[in-house]
């Protein structure tokens, strides 16, 4: 019956002439207008967006708009476009800018199964609504430049401010956490900001120091029980004094709309990796300055031999370790990665794409520096610890050799009389030998020799059985292990 057909379709559209109303409010302002409940986008108002700053599982974004479980027969193909959509021009209109669809007067969103209209404008609005957010973010927000700015930081892109800020702040940062002035630690930051060349960088003031209260793995434990919402788990307790350069942190300031793309979780991933970089060059500074100290003795050290000798070979086994390992994660890793997503971000038609593709490039880049792999992180763990071990070792025994800028081979020695110098040589030399001979010296060295070997053994072994997994490693096994010592 034609005549009842046009009946019943005229009182449909009727009947869905205010729920199209509320429809274009969202879709074309992105305001929810639902005084009875029964819209299709339910709407959290206790849901704030400063918490994107604080909240690690990002809530707001994902939970502050959601699709009700009751969605209308002909918008359920479309439903996740329409909240999409209405999600950007709100993103939009928190930043205090006017944005109203420029056809949103001419092109009524009307029930008509039929012609299907309403199709093509919803798909025409979540385009306009997410360039217009797009735009923003990377126009007026300067997000490009802010990425940017984290890899200068976090990921040392541009590194010669940490080499500034571990010269002045070495002494406070040795200190057990809970003795360090952060007030102190932050001025030094930003002193070692002003002498680098970031100082030429507008976004270097968001940039903060901090402290964690826990070791690198222990923080990784807590993240993954808060994300998987396990509040009950057991995160073991360190069993040593963490000092500063165990707790030191890089922190930023982000505010809305860069906190979209910039939120806790992000940042807590950055910070993740700038930890685990930061540990590792101050383990080579370390072994550096270990080294710089034997090379004001070389000659004892072919004199007396012996564990002098073991003590020389074994700096250069572990600055080969930490050097080749900083390399795999900033030249292999890093970079690399970086590269790939910045291809991808400059082809991203939304926002949630752009929030997809740099979370993609964390996640990869913490896989492949080993922070998603506990046993493989623990042992290298470990290697540091035997790193920092031996350089306390080494750093007792440099006085008693009696080795001095002044006492080296330079023009000072020179200047002495000839008898003079072979006197001083030979006391030297009677030094080294009584300190090369020292027992616990002896000891010491020996131990740290096999354990260093054991661990960088079982290391390689286990990077080797996960080269099927991250083919990268195959080339950070082929350098650590360059003459098949370990197969």
């Amino acid at each position: 019956d034609k005549e009842a057909r046009a009946v019943l379709m005229r009182l449909l559209k009727a009947a869905a002439v205010p729920y199209c109303r509320a429809l274009e409010q969202w879709l074309y302002q992105g305001v929810v207008d639902d005084p009875y409940d029964e819209f299709l986008i339910i709407e959290r108002k206790d849901l704030k967006k400063e918490s994107l700053s604080e909240d690690y599982n990002a809530t707001y974004w994902q939970q502050r708009y959601t699709l009700r479980a009751e969605v209308p027969r002909f918008l359920a193909s479309m439903a996740d476009t329409i909240l999409t959509t209405g999600k950007y021009l709100n993103a939009i209109r928190e930043c205090k800018v006017s944005v109203v669809c420029p056809w949103a007067n001419s092109a009524p969103i009307e029930y008509d199964p039929a012609k299907r209209t309403y199709v093509e404008r919803i798909e025409a609005a979540y385009k306009f609504a997410s360039n217009e957010l797009l735009s923003l973010l990377k126009g007026e927000h300067q997000l490009m430049a802010r990425l940017s700015s984290l890899k200068h930081y976090f990921l040392l892109d541009q590194g010669d401010f940490l080499v500034h800020f571990m010269d002045i702040a070495g002494e406070e940062l040795d200190k057990p956490s809970a003795d360090i002035s952060k007030p102190r630690l932050q001025s030094l930051l930003e002193l070692s900001l002003r002498l680098s060349v970031a100082s030429a960088d507008v976004h270097a003031d968001d940039l903060s120091s901090g402290l964690e209260r826990c070791t690198i793995i222990n923080q990784l434990l807590t993240i993954f029980t808060v994300a998987d919402d396990h509040p009950q788990a057991n995160i073991p307790a360190s069993n040593r004094a963490l000092r500063g350069f165990d707790t030191f942190t890089l922190d930023y300031k982000t505010a809305w709309p860069i906190s979209l793309v910039l939120s806790r979780r992000v940042l807590t991933k950055y910070q993740l990796l700038f930890r685990h970089l930061f540990h590792c060059k101050h383990v080579e500074r370390q072994l550096c300055q270990v080294w710089h100290e034997h090379q004001k003795c070389t000659r004892l050290v072919s004199t007396a031999g012996g564990s002098l000798a073991r003590s020389y070979c074994l700096c250069h086994r572990m600055m080969h370790f930490m050097q080749n390992f900083e390399y795999y994660m900033t030249v292999e890793v890093l970079e690399p990665n970086w590269h790939v997503m910045e291809g991808k971000l400059r082809g991203a038609s939304n926002i949630d794409q752009v929030v997809t593709h740099h979370e993609e490039f964390l996640d990869a880049s913490m896989k492949e520096s080993m922070l998603f792999w506990p046993k493989i992180l623990r042992r290298l763990e470990k290697i540091k610890m035997l790193c920092l071990q031996f350089v306390a070792a080494s750093q007792r025994l440099i006085p008693a050799l009696g080795i001095t800028v002044e006492s080296g081979e330079g023009l000072e020695v020179q200047r002495i009389d000839p008898r003079e110098r072979t006197r001083l040589r030979l006391e030297r030399t009677a030094l080294a030998k009584k300190a090369g001979n020292d027992e616990g010296f002896i000891e010491a060295i020996r131990g740290l020799e096999e354990q260093f070997h054991t661990q960088l053994r079982d290391l390689i072994s286990m990077l080797n059985m996960s080269t099927h997994l991250e083919p990268n490693l195959a080339s950070l096994c082929s350098r650590l292990d360059f003459n098949d010592f370990f197969r």
